[in-house]
């Protein structure tokens, strides 16, 4: 593990797609400014909300999601904050799901480049699995009559998958990390189950400063309008643990 520490030591200090040119930022200061520090707070350990290693593999699933090349340094950052690969791979799968699977294809290079470098021992299992695993059921959505009547072996496929990916047996992320990142991708593709997610992050342990910096996270690389479209399901949430009927199970 110290080689992995070693090599991603120097994460913090890699260029980053906020580090803007002069040319640039002549004649717009103030909000080249803001941006770059905007960027910076990922990487605060003081900023209320997720741990760095969380907020920035939240960075790596968005990047993943819009195919942008800058994921990978966002993967070493993650390294250096203390996240793991199965970490990152696991978080690549599980929004897969609903982000496609074009996001765990375009992030798998990345990983392999990581994995080549830091050797086998990147893989080892997480010591204490049973921590982050739910004991939950998964309610998979859209279980719908007519496609279990026509095509039964599909309807098999796809909740299967969903339960690998939302619910695995030796789980590296805690389920809220995996409900939380989920919500943030669905809000990017301005889907409408984000309630379902949102509300599951706080049953599993979520606080309500966690999801707004994973959507603080998420809006910086996906745009405000990922924000905007979590706002009404954001303010149901707080509405329903003002009122005691959404906490921790």
């Amino acid at each position: 593990m110290q080689k992995m520490a070693d090599s991603a030591g120097d994460a913090a200090a890699m260029s980053d797609a906020f580090e803007l040119p002069e040319f640039v930022k002549a004649g717009h200061e103030k909000l080249t400014d803001a941006i770059c520090l905007a960027a910076a707070s990922i990487n605060n350990p003081d900023h209320v909300g997720l741990p760095v290693r969380i907020r920035e593999i939240m960075a790596v699933v968005v990047l993943a999601h819009m195919g942008y090349p800058n994921i990978s340094t966002h993967m070493r950052r993650a390294l250096a904050a203390g996240a793991t690969i199965r970490e990152l791979t696991e978080a690549l799968m599980v929004i897969s799901t609903p982000g496609g699977q074009r996001c765990l294809a375009f992030g798998l290079p990345y990983l392999t480049e990581l994995v080549e470098e830091l050797g086998e021992q990147a893989l080892e299992l997480p010591s204490n699995p049973s921590a982050a695993r739910t004991k939950r059921g998964l309610s998979v959505s859209g279980d719908w009559p007519w496609l279990d009547k026509n095509f039964p072996e599909y309807q098999a496929c796809r909740r299967e998958l969903s339960q690998l990916a939302f619910v695995p047996q030796s789980p590296a992320l805690q389920t809220k990390y995996r409900e939380i990142l989920i919500a943030v991708v669905l809000s990017c593709r301005r889907y409408f189950t984000v309630q379902e997610h949102v509300n599951r992050a706080i049953e599993e342990g979520a606080t309500f400063e966690e999801l707004v910096d994973a959507y603080y996270v998420g809006s910086l690389f996906g745009g405000a309008s990922v924000f905007s479209h979590a706002v009404p399901f954001l303010n149901e949430v707080h509405k329903e643990i003002e009122a005691g009927r959404l906490k921790p199970r």
